[in-house]
């Protein structure tokens, strides 16, 4: 019984010191991918994050660092494929809807944003935040006739005349 416990301890000892060697990598990776980024040289930072997040998949700075090197390089169907391999892991992440729609907006593609922004709208309709997420996606794109149409569309949805309201 006391062999058996030194075994499963020594086991645990590897194992963690093997994925804190690997975390050390990505994070080695990750300020690499920093520094080509704060340089201006985003395809270097690109696949220094790609690197990184192989290392560590589930890191979220990773996952928006290499989301925003994908858009500095205008890598629309990159970004698109990279978000939307992450909304497969949470289906129901209205921030992923929000941000496809987007990336679609910034490749010109405004009736597929529209269709995520208002898949992100249908997944909680009876939520504030649904709207005032797309709205506020929308006001960043200085689609400024649409946020407004997105808030009084929830002011409708919620039964709230002074939803939104300043």
């Amino acid at each position: 019984r006391y062999w058996f416990l030194c075994l499963v301890f020594a086991l645990l000892a590897v194992v963690s010191q093997s994925y804190a060697q690997q975390n050390r990598e990505g994070d080695i990776q990750y300020r690499l991918g920093q520094s080509y980024e704060r340089s201006g040289d985003f395809a270097s930072a690109v696949k220094a994050y790609e690197d990184a997040l192989k290392r560590d998949p589930r890191n979220f700075v990773i996952i928006d660092a290499l989301k925003r090197a994908y858009l500095q390089l205008k890598r629309y169907d990159d970004a698109i494929r990279f978000i939307s391999s992450q909304l497969t892991n949470a289906p129901n992440d209205i921030s992923y809807l929000v941000e496809l729609g987007s990336v679609y907006h910034l490749k010109a593609d405004d009736q597929k944003a529209n269709e995520f922004w208002n898949r992100a709208i249908a997944l909680l309709p009876n939520q504030e935040m649904s709207y005032r997420l797309v709205a506020n996606a929308m006001s960043q794109h200085r689609l400024f006739d649409q946020a407004i149409a997105t808030f009084q569309r929830g002011r409708t949805a919620l039964h709230d005349p002074n939803l939104f309201a300043a």
